[in-house]
């Protein structure tokens, strides 16, 4: 077993060189520790992170930004943080505003507290997209849709968009030979 002074100088060297966000609360929900990693995937709270800060104010910053509600909802979303936080353990996958997928675990420190790890899984979470569902899905939209992909090539056209293309070529269809140039 390692001697407690070495553990102390140890561990966080090893919580900043891996690419999991790590907090680490007290009992009292406020926080004690993080690695670098939790400020870049949790931008929002960046300027506000410091010891003793409680785990509402980061969690309240985080929705305010990214489920802008009325008051009372707010206050129900918070009560709900709060209980996840102290009961979860998990794992918990679940989509941040900004896109990205996380999967985040938590364990019971052994003076009341919790030890909290997130991990970015949306390259995993997009393999498992299915695409045929997509297709599907998009294809039942009132609307025709065209997707670009980033180099302007067209990557996608719904049902109702190429149907009404047919339509319009069978109705009025191109006069060949005619045009300019």
């Amino acid at each position: 077993m390692l001697a407690p002074e070495l553990r102390a100088w140890l561990a966080p060297m090893l919580a900043d060189h891996v690419d999991e966000a790590i907090c680490v609360y007290d009992a009292d929900d406020r926080v004690i520790a993080w690695n670098a990693a939790y400020p870049v995937l949790f931008p929002e709270v960046r300027d506000m992170l410091r010891p003793g800060l409680p785990f509402l104010d980061t969690v309240r910053a985080l929705f305010e930004l990214q489920h802008p509600v009325d008051a009372e909802t707010m206050e129900a979303m918070l009560v709900a943080a709060v209980e996840r936080h102290r009961t979860v353990i998990g794992p918990l996958a679940y989509q941040r505003a900004d896109g990205r997928w996380v999967e985040l675990r938590m364990y019971p420190t052994p003076d009341g507290g919790r030890f909290k790890i997130w991990r970015d899984v949306t390259s995993r979470r997009l393999a498992d997209f299915d695409l045929v569902q997509l297709n599907d899905a998009l294809s039942t939209l009132e609307v025709g849709m065209l997707l670009f992909d980033r180099h302007q090539r067209l990557a996608f056209m719904n049902t109702r968009l190429f149907s009404k293309l047919m339509v319009a070529h069978v109705v009025d269809p191109p006069r060949l030979g005619q045009g300019g140039g």
